[in-house]
């Protein structure tokens, strides 16, 4: 049996990476190791993710207890000082905090296709964890598809791509998940800044079309690694 410690911020149902950081303690508890959350005071309803207490952050360098600290790529160095460290690379190194290159002695894994050209450090392997709820997300064909939506998410808001007048804009915290997959079989097209984020696999799974307003460091050729696949994304309006 393996104990791991998972570092993570509060759960978000919104945020994908941060799903995925929960859903892993609930997969490896589902598995019979020893797993609890460390940084977040809010765990994800609904998963077997129990955030860790003073006992299990005690335990980190005991002997003979071999306790695992997972961080993801947003966290600066080691803060628990642990002897065996993996990292899980849920998005491009740095971009959103974090180091770029991590210690040798950590065990690097990346999440995405989508990442694994930005990783510097030696590979571990690939973990890639569905995060899509096909409960919420699917398309049915029986709405009338009457709106259109923006999201702006991990990125900025750029002037002069779209007219955002009348459309309903997505936020990172707003509406909440369940809410998500109904707008999205009303919507027409939903225009995202944010080259990057699980809304993209959400709205095609529920038939709206998505079309990506380029980031200055995203390159469609690295679109075409995502796991979802292409088909219904449109690299700019001009394209749409």
């Amino acid at each position: 049996m393996g104990r791991y410690l998972i570092h993570a911020p509060n759960y978000v149902a919104n945020s994908a990476g941060i799903r995925c950081l929960f859903m892993l303690c609930h997969e490896l508890r589902v598995r019979g190791h020893e797993a609890f959350m460390a940084g977040a005071n809010v765990t994800a309803p609904g998963l077997n993710a129990p955030i860790s207490g003073g006992r299990q952050l005690r335990k980190v360098n005991q002997p003979g207890q071999e306790v695992t600290v997972v961080y993801p790529e947003i966290v600066f160095g080691n803060p628990y000082g642990a002897k065996n460290v993996a990292r899980w690379v849920l998005n491009r190194p740095g971009h959103l905090g974090g180091d770029r290159i991590y210690a040798e002695t950590e065990l690097v894994f990346y999440y995405s296709e989508l990442y694994r050209d930005h990783v510097f450090n030696k590979i571990a392997g690939k973990l890639y964890m569905p995060t899509m709820d096909e409960s919420i997300f699917f398309a049915s064909g029986d709405e009338e598809r009457d709106i259109s939506c923006f999201y702006v998410g991990k990125s900025q808001y750029k002037e002069g791509h779209i007219n955002t007048q009348g459309m309903f804009e997505i936020t990172r915290f707003s509406p909440p998940k369940v809410q998500l997959g109904p707008l999205f079989r009303r919507s027409k097209v939903l225009y995202t800044f944010d080259n990057y984020t699980a809304l993209i696999g959400e709205a095609l799974m529920c038939g709206c079309p998505v079309v990506l307003i380029p980031e200055p460091h995203a390159k469609w050729t690295d679109i075409e690694k995502q796991e979802c696949g292409t088909h219904g994304i449109f690299w700019g309006v001009e394209n749409y």
